[in-house]
């Protein structure tokens, strides 16, 4: 019998389709269809549900009467949608096979089969195939010895685990740095008896003493805001992903970037952290995914960057694994080592007249007196001349010391500020340490009271990593217990960053995010020594609540960053005053205030009286 052509047929002969991509995700198949029809004669558009390897959005056009599919390519690839270049290109399944070829004679040839019907098939595939491309050209991927000679193991019910999960939670942490001190935090809730134990990806096993203790647990909000899941513990539990630990190698010294990595590692996953200790050489660099991929990752590959190719090796390496022990006491006692060490550190730096050395001031918490009562304390030494800085920050560290001293029990102002002596006599200067004694008996740290490192920096942009590497040289050298840095620019502050500036993963924190160009503050604290309990978040400030181990005082940290404009500096002032009248515990006060209090202070432009007596004021009723 004859063929029968269809009207499908005769439009598949003078008809093209066009893959395009690239456009805006709002667009439907009609919105494809107009926008293509300037260029040719359109019959058909078609956007699937489904998206590209790469998460986009693809379409397929379909034009008839095409005298040349080139020149229809290159001007479909001339279109703008709005800020978007459309990607066109002649679709996949309308290439010719280039394996075809004519039959052989009846009478023989290894190029066809022959059925009992007499029916000829030409280029069938005697080997079996993955796709069916391979199996209309004929081929077949060539599979791994070592994937068809490894067997399958079998396991049945003797090899099935017995545990006693009746008081027990699994818990899904938001954040993987968080794996670290999460031991730490929860008992810091008042949870001291649990068992954590790791079950891999980012679920963690919780075992608790009895019923009371799960209610409990479920019902603080303060614990809940570390886990995004917290589920009941089951023997059928299985997780859906992993964490790995990836080596990659080959990366040209001009792509050693983090956008590279975070390319490299889409591959398997999502980027989660880079091994970033120390860049002690440019060959290797490891990084941890969060894969859903549960063989192990050992792969060569190539990228491609400005024409030029270069191979790269990936290897999976055991990576870190998170330790719950209870060594809550071994930390303490090592911490404590470690300030003696670094205050007989600054010391020696004092007496030996070192320039270049920053030391950030303790401030003491005294046992009795007005609870609101920040006393600064300088040992005693002279203050050597200050060295030159990239930021101009180290003046706000290291001044000068004063040739008097006063006796002071209580400061009237907030610390960040060096008021004048000639105003006000009963100050002490938070950026010149005084030796004397307060109370005339040294009361603040001999009666009982705990130091803590404060660094509050105007970072004036927080993107470049030599500022990163700056402040965390800072922390580390200085121990700091309370990070502040204002301005920082940014929009989105990440977690790396915040690691990088801090120095480990030993930590939490607080972003505002800034406002375009202006803005932004960042607030981090080493949790052994503060726990939080809430927070209170806005354009120009940052409130942190919580409790100060060592001294189990309630303590206040607000970080500022003013507005520049009066009528919002008068409601700002006002608010704080406000918040600070009605605190019943220990305030500190820190950031960039963008005023002055007296005449002298201000260099380079206009002082404004009316501006300085209202931030007086303020500090006054603070």
């Amino acid at each position: 019998m004859g063929s029968y052509i269809s009207k499908e047929d005769d439009i598949a002969r003078i008809s093209i389709t066009i893959f395009v991509t690239n456009f805006p995700e709002t667009f439907s198949a009609k919105d494809l269809f107009h926008t293509c029809k300037q260029y040719g004669h359109v019959v058909d558009s078609f956007i699937p549900t489904k998206r590209s390897k790469a998460g986009k959005q693809f379409g397929f056009v379909r034009f008839i009467n095409v005298f040349n599919n080139e020149r229809l390519v290159n001007n479909l690839c001339m279109i703008w949608n709005n800020r978007l270049k459309l990607h066109a290109n002649i679709a996949r399944f309308q290439r010719n096979n280039g394996n075809v070829k004519n039959p052989a004679p009846m009478n023989g040839g290894e190029g066809k089969n022959v059925n009992t019907q007499g029916q000829v098939k030409v280029n069938v595939s005697k080997e079996p195939c993955n796709s069916y491309v391979e199996a209309l050209k004929g081929q077949s991927q060539s599979y791994s010895k070592a994937t068809e000679s490894s067997p399958l193991l079998v396991l049945d019910d003797e090899c099935l685990a017995s545990k006693d999960l009746t008081t027990g939670l699994f818990g899904r942490v938001k954040v993987f740095a968080s794996l670290a001190n999460l031991k730490m935090a929860l008992s810091n809730e008042g949870f001291a008896d649990i068992k954590v134990q790791y079950l891999g990806e980012l679920w963690v096993l919780l075992e608790f003493a009895s019923f009371d203790s799960i209610k409990l647990f479920r019902d603080n909000v303060s614990v809940g805001s570390w886990f995004s899941q917290i589920k009941q513990a089951s023997m059928k539990f299985m997780t859906e992903g992993r964490i790995a630990w990836v080596e990659v190698e080959g990366i040209p010294f001009k792509l050693w970037s983090g956008n590279t990595f975070k390319r490299v590692a889409s591959k398997w996953g999502q980027l989660l952290d880079i091994d970033d200790q120390e860049d002690v050489c440019f060959h290797s660099k490891r990084l941890c995914i969060h894969s859903k991929i549960m063989r192990s990752i050992n792969e060569d590959f190539k990228i491609i960057f400005r024409g030029k190719v270069y191979w790269i090796r990936a290897k999976e390496t055991s990576g870190w694994v998170p330790d719950f022990a209870d060594d809550s006491n071994d930390e303490e006692q090592n911490r404590d080592e470690g300030n003696e060490d670094g205050q007989n550190n600054l010391d020696t730096v004092s007496n030996d007249h070192v320039s270049d050395e920053e030391e950030i001031p303790e401030t003491v918490f005294e046992d009795t007196g007005d609870k609101h009562c920040n006393v600064v304390e300088e040992p005693t030494h002279q203050r050597s001349e200050i060295s030159k800085d990239p930021f101009n920050l180290y003046p706000l560290l290291k001044q000068k010391r004063g040739n008097g001293a006063n006796s002071v029990d209580s400061l009237k102002y907030p610390l960040g500020f060096t008021p004048n002596a000639s105003n006000d006599e009963n100050v002490v200067n938070v950026n010149e340490w005084n030796e004397e004694k307060v109370d005339n008996d040294d009361s603040g740290r001999r009666g009982g009271g705990v130091p803590m490192n404060f660094l509050s920096l105007n970072i004036q942009g927080l993107a470049q990593k030599a500022k990163k590497d700056w402040v965390k040289e800072l922390c580390v050298r200085n121990k700091v217990d309370i990070l502040a840095l204002h301005e920082t620019k940014m929009e989105n502050m990440e977690l790396s960053c915040v690691r990088r500036v801090w120095g480990n993963v030993n930590f939490e924190y607080v972003h505002s995010d800034s406002v375009g160009n202006l803005g932004g503050i960042l607030c981090a604290w080493d949790p052994n020594v503060f726990c939080k309990h809430n927070v209170t978040i806005s354009d120009y400030f940052i409130m942190v609540r919580g409790v100060w181990h060592q001294s189990c005082k309630e303590l206040l940290i607000i970080v500022v960053c003013a507005p520049h404009d009066l009528s919002e500096k008068k409601v700002l002032w006002e608010y704080l005053v406000h918040v600070i009248s009605k605190w019943n515990g220990e305030v500190v006060l820190m950031g960039d205030f963008n005023k002055v209090r007296y005449k002298t202070d201000r260099f380079g432009s206009v002082f404004d009286a009316r501006r300085a007596n209202m931030f007086n004021s303020f500090i006054t009723n603070a």
